[in-house]
Order: C-alpha cells, then sequence, then structure tokens
C-alpha cells in the first residue's frame, strides 16, 4: 500500500515559485484605521460576466478584520518600474500612504498611481483556503495603462519579455526602418537619459524643483564646498549659464556662497531640506528602473557608463 508523501512547506512554496505571477497592493479604507494596503501576488480572475476578481490573505495577516469589515477592496497591479512600491507595502512601515501617490476610487478605496491595473471591488464572497481567507470580489471600476506589469519568479522580481516566437513574427512584418538609429549609441544613451529624467520629473514637480537645480544640489550636496569650474562639468553646463544659475540659487535660499579665492559654493538650509526629501525618492527611482535587471547586470551597467564616460 503506497504511503501519501509528506509535503513539506519550504518545497512546496519554492516549486510555486516556478509560476510566474503578477505583483499586486491590495487596498481598503476602513473606519478604525483609515486606509491600509499590501503586497500580494494572490490575484486571479473569476467571472467576466459578472466581473469578478479573487485574491487571498494569510488568517494571520494583522490586516485581515480590515479587509472583512470593509467588504470592499482596490487591487492595483504593479507597473515593472514599480519595485519600490512593492517592498514599501511589504514593509512593517504604520503610515505606507504618506510617501504614496494615490487617490481614492468611486468606494473609497486607494487607488494607486501609475499602475498597470486597477480593480476596484466590492466583496461579495470569502472562503476558508486552508491556512488563508479567500475574497472574492466584484468589479465595480477599473483602470488600465499601458505600462508593462512588474512579475515575481523564483524567489525574486522579473519583467515580462516577448517569447521569441512572437518576437520573430513581428521583425517578419513589414517595416521602414532600417535599423541603424535603433542601434545606435547616440540614440540609445539620449533615449535612455530622456526616460529616466522623465519618470523622475514628477517628483521634482512636487517640490517645484526643476532638473538643473535638482542636478546642482545633489551635486553641491556631495561636495564639502565646491566651485564654479567644478561643478560645471558634473551638471553640464557652461560657465555663463551655471553661474547664472547659482546666483539664482542663492536668491532663492538653496545655496550660499563661502570663502574666496576659489570661491565656493554650500548647501543653504532650504537646499539642504530639499536634497533630503529628493534622495529618498531619487534611490527609489533608481531601484524602480534597475528593477528589471539583476544586481551583476546593474552593477555592469554603471561600470560600463563610467569607463565610456
Amino acid at each position: 500500500m503506497n504511503q501519501e508523501k509528506t509535503i513539506d512547506p519550504i518545497e512546496f512554496r519554492n516549486a510555486l515559485g516556478a509560476f510566474a505571477t503578477g505583483v499586486t497592493v491590495v487596498t481598503t479604507k476602513c473606519e478604525e484605521v483609515g486606509r491600509v494596503g499590501l503586497t500580494a501576488n494572490s490575484f486571479n480572475s473569476v467571472s467576466l460576466d459578472p466581473p469578478m476578481v479573487l485574491w487571498s490573505l494569510a488568517k494571520t495577516s494583522k490586516a485581515l478584520t480590515f479587509f472583512t469589515d470593509a467588504k470592499r477592496f482596490c487591487v492595483n497591479i504593479l507597473a515593472a518600474d514599480q519595485v519600490s512600491v512593492s517592498n514599501h507595502f511589504a514593509s512593517k512601515t504604520l503610515d505606507k500612504f504618506s510617501t504614496t501617490a494615490y487617490k481614492d476610487g468611486v468606494l473609497g478605496t486607494p487607488v494607486i498611481d501609475n499602475c498597470s491595473a486597477s480593480f476596484e471591488c466590492k466583496t461579495v464572497f470569502t472562503y476558508e483556503g486552508g491556512d488563508h481567507l479567500i475574497f472574492v470580489g466584484e468589479v465595480v471600476n477599473f483602470i488600465k495603462t499601458d505600462k508593462k506589469a512588474l512579475l515575481y519568479h523564483a524567489g525574486r522580481y522579473a519583467v515580462s519579455e516577448p517569447h521569441p516566437i512572437t518576437a520573430a513574427q513581428k521583425e517578419d512584418s513589414p517595416t521602414k526602418n532600417k535599423g541603424f538609429v535603433d542601434d545606435y549609441l547616440d540614440y540609445l544613451l539620449a533615449k535612455a537619459t530622456h526616460k529616466f529624467e522623465e519618470s523622475f520629473q514628477q517628483h521634482l514637480d512636487r517640490r517645484d524643483i526643476q532638473k538643473l537645480q535638482w542636478r546642482t544640489l545633489v551635486t553641491i550636496a556631495d561636495y564639502d564646498g565646491i566651485t564654479l569650474e567644478e561643478l560645471m562639468p558634473i551638471v553640464l553646463l557652461g560657465h555663463d549659464k551655471q553661474l547664472t544659475l547659482v546666483n539664482s540659487m542663492i536668491d532663492a535660499g538653496f545655496i550660499c556662497r563661502v570663502g574666496s579665492k576659489p570661491e565656493t559654493y554650500v548647501l543653504d538650509k532650504k537646499g539642504e531640506q530639499e536634497v533630503i526629501q529628493l534622495l529618498a525618492a531619487a534611490k527609489a527611482h533608481e531601484a524602480d528602473t534597475l528593477g528589471n535587471f539583476s544586481l551583476d547586470e546593474s552593477r555592469t551597467l554603471k561600470a560600463l557608463l563610467k569607463r565610456l564616460l
């Protein structure tokens, strides 16, 4: 008589990791604590008519009663550049929404900005599922963007790429592009820089800081006093434009002059405050951008750029 094999929980979890899933932040709003959110990948569709989805939460979760009492939730499918959002909502940070861009949806549940998609739901069923509780919700509103979704596979973040078969089919389609521009170093560097800076611009806009002001501030913050000549090649401005910029930033209280011959610049109180606020956002933004790469790939990318410079 065959005996059933005892399932090792750790091995079982590792085997489940072979199935790539999306990464979501599920949110709700309840009277007891206000807005609540947590990272989850236990999300799936249930029905198209009526539109229904499900997700599950461990019975040991401190947030369980908040979701059962609220009887509503929003599943925010994170985009590939939102690794920091996933980590933030998976952390033990108490007020997770103070540093998160969101808006309240039609049910009052937080809808996180810039996701791949979001589904606002009213809870219609809850089921026992072993050590988890399964929430089934009817979708009352949803948002879909063109942003590529963040994935989780084999215990780490991943991104989706077209399968070689479908990629080859796309390449076989007629095109006017002869391929030079898409593979030209000047274009690739310029495009990457534009995309990187454009996605960080939202943080600068919130602080009413211009791109060159930010570059000047963070450069000065790295030095214990820096001259105009040292500043220029880092900020990438000529003498006259850099001088005009620093003079305007002195007038605005961001930086101040110290010493003479050579004259150097340091952060003023307002500049120090702006750098503190923006450095965390800048690090998170870089982590999101490099979330598509492994640690070795990220280090190699930076090393190659430094060698090129």
